[in-house]
C-alpha cells in the first residue's frame, strides 16, 4: 500500500528549505516490521556502519507487502543529480497539461527538443540540459517545480536548493510506478529512459543485482565532490517476480579517497535488498 504522505496544501514558497542533516517532519513511524524486513534492517544497519566516511541514508520499500527498511531515511541530504528525477516528473506532467506541446518541441531558444533534453539530463546527467529544463518549467506562469512536488506529497525535498530525503525520492518512484503521477504512456516513457543501459550500471545499485535483473532497474545516480559535499548516491526502482521495490541511498560527507568504497557499499546495500525481494523479473513485468 502507498505510504500516507499527503500534501497539506501549504504554499511551498512559505516553507523554508531544509538543511542537510535535518529530520523531515510528518513521516509517521512505520508499523512493526515483518521478520524478513527486520532481518534486512539489521543487515543494512551493519553495512552502513562499515562506511569509511560520510553520513548515509537508506530507504527500501517493497510495494506489495509494505515492507519498509530505513536508516536515516527521513533525514535531508544534498541529493546531487538524483533530484533530476523530480525535474523529469514535473516536465512530463507539465507536457500532459499542455497537449499542444510535444516531446519533439523544445523550450524557446533551446537547440534541443524536450525529449533530447530529458535523455541528456537523466542518462548523461548533463547539467546544461538540467538547467534549461528547470528554468523553463520554473518560468511558466504560476508554475514552480517545488510546488508541484509538494502537491504530490513531498514535504522536505526541493530542486532549488537541491535537497531530498531517501524516503521522499523513493516515494516519487513508487507513485510513478503506480501511475499516480503520470499517464501510462508518460510513465512507460520515463521508466524506459531510466532503464537505459549504461556502463555505470555495474556499479552502485546495479552492482548488487544479477546482470539479468539490471534491465529492470530504473534509476538515477548522483555524485558531487565539489565544495567538500562528498555526495555519492543512487535511487532506483527494481521490478521482480515478487513485486517491485524502491531503494534510495544518499550519502553526504564522503571523502574523495573513499569514492570507490562508497560505490561498493551501495552495491552491498542493493545486494542485500535483492536477496530478500528477488529473484529477477520475468518478461511480463513492466
Amino acid at each position: 500500500s502507498t505510504r500516507a504522505m499527503a500534501a497539506t496544501g501549504t504554499d511551498t514558497a512559505s516553507r523554508a528549505p531544509k538543511s542537510p542533516g535535518e529530520t523531515c517532519p510528518g513521516h509517521a513511524p512505520q508499523a512493526a516490521q515483518s521478520s524478513r524486513a527486520a532481518a534486512l534492517q539489521a543487515q543494512i544497519e551493519s553495512i552502513v556502519r562499515s562506511a569509511p566516511s560520510g553520513r548515509w541514508g537508506v530507504y527500501v520499500h517493497h510495494l506489495s507487502s509494505g515492507d519498509t527498511v530505513s536508516v536515516d531515511g527521513d533525514v535531508v541530504f544534498h541529493p546531487a543529480s538524483t533530484i533530476k528525477i523530480a525535474i523529469a516528473l514535473d516536465l512530463l506532467a507539465w507536457l500532459e497539461q499542455h497537449p499542444d506541446i510535444r516531446m519533439v518541441n523544445g523550450p524557446p531558444g533551446a537547440d534541443r527538443s524536450f525529449g533530447n533534453l530529458l535523455r541528456a539530463m537523466l542518462i548523461n546527467s548533463e547539467e546544461e540540459a538540467t538547467v534549461v529544463l528547470r528554468d523553463f518549467l520554473n518560468g511558466q506562469p504560476g508554475h514552480r517545480i517545488d510546488a508541484q512536488l509538494h502537491d504530490w506529497g513531498i514535504e522536505c525535498s526541493s530542486v532549488v536548493p537541491r535537497r531530498a530525503t531517501p524516503a521522499e525520492l523513493a516515494f516519487l518512484l513508487e507513485r510513478l510506478y503506480r501511475r499516480e503521477l503520470l499517464s501510462r504512456a508518460s510513465t512507460d516513457l520515463l521508466l524506459s529512459v531510466m532503464r537505459t543501459p549504461s556502463p555505470d550500471d555495474a556499479e552502485r545499485l546495479g552492482g548488487g543485482l544479477p546482470e539479468s535483473a539490471r534491465a529492470r532497474l530504473a534509476h538515477k545516480t548522483g555524485t558531487l565532490f565539489q565544495d567538500g559535499l562528498g555526495v555519492v548516491a543512487d535511487v532506483g526502482l527494481v521490478v521482480t517476480s515478487k513485486g517491485a521495490y524502491t531503494i534510495a541511498v544518499l550519502s553526504n560527507g564522503v571523502e574523495w579517497a573513499d569514492q570507490d568504497a562508497a560505490l561498493r557499499l551501495i552495491s552491498d546495500l542493493s545486494r542485500a535488498a535483492y536477496a530478500v525481494y528477488g529473484p529477477p523479473a520475468s518478461s511480463k513485468w513492466r
